[in-house]
C-alpha cells in the first residue's frame, strides 16, 4: 500500500488530521498536504473537513472500505510469509521409492505432523519400477524430496539416513531349519540389537539347499547367485508383505531388511532370523533432493524430522 494511502487511513482511525500527524511522528501541514494530493489524485473528497470530528464522504466510505481489504490482505500475507520463513506452512512434495517408503515414510510424516501440522504434504509412492519416473520428477521440481536406496549419488543432493541391513528370516518348517536354529538370533535380540557378534554369518554356504523366494533382485544375485530359488516369485517387488507372508507360510528363506521384520513381525512367529556378515548385506536409505536447488525451510525441516525418527529406531508395525 502507498504511504499516502496509509496516512489517509491513519487520518480515518484518527478521526483528526492533527491527532494522526501526532501519531505518525510527522507535521500537520504535512499530513494535510499528503491527503489533498492524494484526493487529488483520485479526483474525489475523502474526508468531509466540516464534521467535527472529521467524517467520510460518501466516496471516502467506499475507498477506505478498499484500504481495510487492501491492509487484511497483506496481513495475511505477511503471517503467510513468516510463518514459511519458519517453515510452519508450505507444501511439500515427497517421492517414495522401494520397500523403505513404505514402512518409513509413515513413522517419518505422523512425526513431522505433530510438529508442523499446517503444511500440506504429498506422497507419491509410484509403482512397480517407477525409480526412473520418480527421478524425473525429482529433477522437474514436481518433487521436492524422494525417499530412496539411491544408486547415482553424483546426480544429487543426498542425505544418508541410515543403513538398513539385510538379514535372512528362515521358516521353521523348512527340513533345514532345525540344524540352521544353532545359528540364528532371536526376535528378541534383533530388536534390542542384543545378539553376540559371533552370530553375524560370513560364510553363506550354511544356507546350502535352502530355497529362496525372489526378493530384493539386486541383492540376491550379489549374495545367493548359486542357490535354489522357489517358484513362487512376487512381481510386485514392493510388496514386502507378501514375501514375509509367503516365507512364514514354509515356502522358502527371504533375503529381507532388518527393519521391515521389525515393522511387520512380532516374537510369537515361528521363524529364524540370521545377521549377516557380509559386504553387501546393506543399503544405504537417502532423502534426496535436485541438486543445486535451494532447499526451503520446510525441506530442512522434514530431513532433520526423518533424521531424528531414524537415529531412534523407531519404526511402528503396520
Amino acid at each position: 500500500m502507498e504511504l499516502s494511502a496509509k496516512y489517509a487511513y491513519k487520518v480515518y482511525e484518527a478521526k483528526s488530521i492533527t491527532k494522526a500527524a501526532k501519531e505518525l511522528y510527522i507535521s500537520q501541514p504535512a499530513l494535510s498536504a499528503s491527503i489533498s494530493r492524494l484526493e487529488k489524485e483520485l479526483g474525489f473528497q475523502i474526508f468531509d473537513r466540516t464534521t467535527v470530528p472529521l467524517s467520510l464522504t460518501a466516496k471516502g466510505q467506499v475507498y477506505i472500505h478498499m484500504l481495510e481489504d487492501i491492509l487484511e490482505s497483506e496481513a495475511i500475507m505477511k503471517r503467510r510469509i513468516k510463518r514459511l520463513s519458519e517453515g510452519k506452512t508450505d507444501t511439500l512434495s515427497i517421492g517414495g521409492s522401494g520397500t523403505v517408503s513404505y514402512y518409513l515414510l509413515p513413522t517419518i510424516c505422523g512425526e513431522f505432523y505433530k510438529r508442523y501440522p499446517d503444511v500440506r504434504v504429498s506422497l507419491d509412492i509410484g509403482n512397480v519400477g517407477d525409480i526412473y519416473n520418480l527421478n524425473e520428477k525429482l529433477q522437474s521440481g514436481e518433487l521436492d524430496l524422494l525417499l530412496s536406496y539411491m544408486q547415482d549419488t553424483q546426480s544429487y543432493d543426498l542425505t544418508p539416513l541410515f543403513d538398513e541391513k539385510l538379514i535372512i528370516a528362515v521358516p521353521k518348517s523348512l527340513p533345514q531349519a532345525a540344524e540352521l536354529e544353532k545359528y540364528s538370533v532371536t526376535y528378541k535380540q534383533l530388536a534390542e540389537h542384543s545378539y553376540p557378534q559371533s552370530k553375524k554369518i560370513k560364510d553363506l554356504s550354511i544356507f546350502d539347499g535352502v530355497k529362496f523366494i525372489t526378493n530384493i533382485n539386486s541383492k540376491m544375485l550379489q549374495l545367493f547367485n548359486d542357490y535354489a530359488i522357489t517358484p513362487y516369485s512376487v512381481k510386485n517387488s514392493k510388496n514386502y508383505i507378501m514375501h514375509y507372508n509367503l516365507m512364514r507360510a514354509g515356502i522358502g528363506a527371504l533375503l529381507t531388511a532388518e527393519t521391515i521384520v521389525l515393522s511387520v513381525a512380532d516374537s510369537s512367529e515361528d521363524v529364524l532370523y540370521f545377521v549377516l556378515d557380509h559386504l553387501q548385506a546393506k543399503r544405504t536409505v537417502y532423502l534426496a533432493s535436485k541438486i543445486g536447488t535451494p532447499k526451503t525451510a520446510v525441506m530442512k525441516n522434514f530431513i532433520e524430522v526423518a533424521r531424528q525418527v531414524c537415529a531412534s529406531n523407531i519404526i511402528k508395525k503396520t
